[in-house]
Order: structure tokens, then C-alpha cells, then sequence
């Protein structure tokens, strides 16, 4: 007799979606790792402006895609090439190593959202074949504070309205940043006003943490997209998905 689970979508999934954080893999690890794992990834974010100096970048880049998994260099090295050099020279880069998803965020640097929306349309006219993914919050918590609720849903909406596949709801690695605060409280004002406003599906939530991801998991259900997910966490992911671990056992919400 099988187990009654939620049901999950199967890959390509358009929602259900899990971004994992690769800080470091190796090479030789990822392979086996992907191997086993792959049906429960979707996207891989090289973090932290780590893209620029990870050894075997572009044989990583492969194995990913190979395994039917979209890369990501994530927001910072975007925020780098925009603050030194240009955004063409940072395309450009991601074209080079076959990566064609970009995140257009303002989580280290103060980029007002009606340049970041003048970027994303530049963007989607010189480089058509990428996916532009936005990202809405700052990493700094005092810079956090000072965003209402009502700059949130306005920024997601411009940036939805500008042609972004998703709006990425910052967090930090660390779930200390963005719609967490410092000590990693929700604002669950502000987030009840975003989810009220807009659609989960369009919405990727960076959860690092088990208490987000099991949140999130109760209010929307196993097929929320989630981010930030470390890799050797993305079994118990996929397991509180799917009502296999005790924070989520009694959700049925598929």
C-alpha cells in the first residue's frame, strides 16, 4: 500500500520549484550528488559573487544542465559588474559560461527600482534567449527596516510588469535579511501583505532555514518555491514537502 503524500509536480516544474545555494561543491562530489538528487533540484545559484573565482566554473555549469538544472551567478556578481564595470561586460560573462538565467537585485547596493527595471528591459532586448529573474529586499537588516510593505508589493509588481519569470523575496543566506529580521523573525506584516497582493507561484522565498522552509510549506503547500536551500539539506526538503517530517506531517496541501 503506498503512503498518501501531497502531490508534487515533476520536472520541468514552472512551480514547486527548489533553488539550491552552491558555496563550494567539488566537482567529483556534484556529479554523485546530482546523480541522486536531481529530480528534487531545479535551479543552482552560485552565491555570493562566488561564480567569479569557483575552480571548473564552466564544467560545474555543464553538469548542472546535463541534469536538468538551471544555473544562476545570483545577485551580488550582478551588483559587482553593475558597480565596476557594466551590465553588457556582466551578460556577456554569464554567455560565456552557457548561463542564461540573470538576477537583477539591490541587496548590497542602493539601485533605485526604476533603474533596475530600465536594466531588466535592456537586458531582455539585447540577450532575448535569458530568463531575468528579479529580486525584491536589501541583505542589510537596517536598510530592511526602513522598506513598507507598500515599496515591497510596488517593486514586485514593476518588476513582474517588466518581464521577470519570478521575484526572488531576499532573505539572505542566513535568514537574516530582507523579509527576516536580524534575530530571523518574519515580518509577517509585511509578508502577509505581499502573498495577499500577489500569487506564491510567482514568488521564489529564499528559505536557508528548516523553520522557514516548514512556514512557508504549511501556508502554501508542497509545491511553494522556495530558495537558498543548502545541498546536503535537499532530502529534508523534499521530505518536508511531502508531509515526511514532523513540522509539516498533517499538511495535505499539494
Amino acid at each position: 500500500m503506498s503512503l498518501k503524500l501531497p502531490a508534487r509536480i515533476q520536472k520541468p516544474r514552472k512551480h514547486g520549484i527548489t533553488a539550491i545555494m552552491d558555496l563550494g561543491l567539488p566537482l567529483g562530489y556534484l556529479e554523485g550528488y546530482l546523480k541522486d538528487y536531481n529530480q528534487f533540484i531545479d535551479i543552482a545559484k552560485f552565491g555570493i559573487g562566488s561564480a567569479y573565482i569557483v575552480p571548473f566554473l564552466k564544467e560545474k555549469v555543464k553538469l548542472y544542465k546535463d541534469f536538468g538544472i538551471e544555473v544562476c551567478f545570483g545577485g551580488t556578481l550582478f551588483e559587482k559588474f553593475f558597480n565596476q564595470t557594466s551590465i553588457d561586460r556582466y551578460c556577456d560573462y554569464l554567455v560565456s559560461f552557457g548561463v542564461d538565467w540573470i538576477e537583477v537585485s539591490a541587496g548590497t547596493l542602493s539601485i533605485d527600482i526604476n533603474h533596475r527595471i530600465e536594466i531588466i528591459g535592456s537586458v531582455r532586448e539585447k540577450y532575448r534567449h535569458f530568463t531575468v529573474v528579479g529580486e525584491v529586499g536589501s541583505k542589510s537588516p537596517k536598510a530592511a527596516d526602513l522598506m513598507t510593505d507598500t515599496q515591497w508589493i510596488d517593486e514586485i509588481k514593476r518588476l513582474k510588469d517588466a518581464g521577470c519569470a519570478y521575484v526572488i523575496i531576499e532573505a539572505r543566506a542566513t535568514g537574516t535579511g530582507g523579509i527576516f529580521q536580524e534575530d530571523g523573525t518574519l515580518r509577517l506584516n509585511i509578508f502577509d501583505a505581499i502573498v495577499e497582493s500577489y500569487d506564491s507561484k510567482d514568488l521564489i522565498f529564499e528559505a536557508p532555514r528548516h523553520v522557514n522552509q516548514s512556514y512557508f510549506i504549511n501556508r502554501f503547500g508542497a509545491n511553494v518555491n522556495l530558495g537558498n536551500i543548502v545541498p546536503n539539506e535537499i532530502l529534508i526538503v523534499e521530505s518536508l514537502r511531502q508531509g515526511l517530517r514532523s513540522e509539516t506531517f498533517f499538511n495535505t496541501l499539494a
